[in-house]
């Protein structure tokens, strides 16, 4: 029985990109800079893919605090850091 479990474990865990299941993500960039619509964190350079539903988005971000703000979005202005993260108010266009 723990070689079966042992098995399954391995087997789930190989490390591989899952499949996007939507399609929001920009077209095969798997690392994708702060504020690129996402689906999972492996779409995001810096490992945070995350829903932001009061502008309906979903998107890579970053750590933000009073001495790292953030970056500038796709309106021209910084993010907004809520709750230690960036959230944009519109997500970077996705370009070829």
């Amino acid at each position: 029985m723990r070689r079966v479990l042992l098995a399954i474990v391995v087997c789930a865990c190989t490390g591989s990109k899952p499949p996007s299941p939507d399609g929001a993500k920009c077209a095969d960039n798997m690392h994708s800079p702060v504020y690129d619509p996402c689906n999972t964190e492996h779409d995001c350079m810096s490992s945070m893919c995350m829903a932001f539903p009061a502008v309906s988005l979903q998107v890579c971000t970053q750590a933000c605090s009073a001495t790292m703000p953030c970056p500038i979005d796709a309106t021209g202005a910084a993010g907004t850091c809520a709750s230690g993260l960036c959230q944009p108010a519109a997500a970077n266009p996705c370009t070829p």
